[in-house]
């Protein structure tokens, strides 16, 4: 047996070697000549760059010793106890790694690295390096709802100018209290309005207050703390003509007049007409303009009985 090999030594360290022969009576021969011999130093400058999204980047010194493999990547939450490998580079050119393996938000990571050789044996484990990985994403500011829409509410917001933020989430409910139901996504940081029209399952109605809050998400698709709330109330159906009165008596014919509209979107109003035989409905009979406030219905029946209704419509 002509080789020996010396384990459990430091890393990084010196040492030095001389032999002897020796007989069956365990009598020894004079020392050989010495030797020197380096074990392989640890892996050295390890740094870690956290504030990612889900993602911590670590960087090192490359090994200078030519009978190294690679390199082996460890990781543990505490500084402290048994730090689980998690990666290995089979390059001993190779200095970076980036880990994005199951990370948390707003969590420390602590790292530690080895060397191997080509039979896998490694050095201790390197110095700790640690980083945070980024928490939420920031939360919206400056929502606003607009009133006074037809069965929908408009809402804009400020853009947050974080890189990280990818788009807003839109919650709704129909009272400043309980749960909020998310309504709508908005992809893209730079977009902040959101019109909401309702849907089948949930119809906007007229004159209603609904509540709205939003969130930020990031490209894991984590959330922001929501927005402050706001409120808008859609705009009501315009107020129904008072004063309507119907002059009978006159040949084939009824005067009508009624009061003019208390508001000042007033588009035009619809003239509907009963008659009185059985099951007979109201038709509309007449569009008339806004600035009108009496109508002779002409033509009819000697005789006959009729009812009348009126009804404005509104630019919307």
């Amino acid at each position: 047996k002509f080789q020996y090999t010396d384990s459990g030594l430091a890393d990084g360290s010196k040492y030095y070697y001389r032999i002897t022969a020796f007989n069956n009576r365990e009598i020894e021969s004079d020392f050989s000549s010495t030797l020197e011999g380096s074990t392989i130093s640890k892996p050295k400058g390890l740094q870690a760059t956290g504030d990612m999204i889900r993602e911590v980047h670590l960087q090192w010194h490359p090994s200078p010793f030519a009978e190294i493999e690679g390199y082996r990547i460890y990781r543990n939450t505490t500084p402290e106890g048994t730090f689980e490998r998690i990666g290995e580079l089979d390059s001993k050119d190779k200095n970076i790694f980036v880990d994005e393996q199951n990370l948390g938000d707003a969590v420390t990571y602590y790292y530690r690295m080895t060397v191997y050789n080509q039979e896998g044996h490694e050095t201790g484990l390197s110095e700790i390096a640690s980083a945070v990985t980024k928490g939420k994403p920031p939360t919206p500011e400056g929502l606003i709802a607009q009133s006074g829409l037809v069965k929908e509410v408009k809402l804009t917001w400020k853009v947050r100018p974080e890189e990280e933020v990818k788009g807003y989430y839109i919650f709704w409910n129909n009272a400043e209290a309980g749960e909020f139901q998310q309504v709508g996504k908005v992809k893209g940081r730079d977009k902040t309005t959101f019109v909401d029209k309702g849907d089948r399952n949930r119809p906007l109605d007229d004159n209603e207050t609904y509540y709205y809050m939003i969130t930020s998400y990031n490209k894991v698709d984590v959330t922001s703390d929501p927005s402050a709330k706001a409120s808008a109330t859609t705009k009501p159906r315009p107020t129904a003509p008072t004063g309507l009165t119907a002059k009978g008596g006159l040949p084939s014919k009824i005067a009508l007049a009624w009061n003019t509209s208390p508001e000042t979107d007033i588009k035009r109003f619809h003239l509907y007409r009963q008659g009185s035989e059985e099951k007979a409905k109201f038709k509309e009979i007449k569009k008339l303009p806004v600035e009108k406030t009496e109508y002779e219905d002409v033509k009819l029946d000697h005789g006959t009985t009729y009812f009348y209704r009126i009804q404005p419509e509104d630019k919307d």
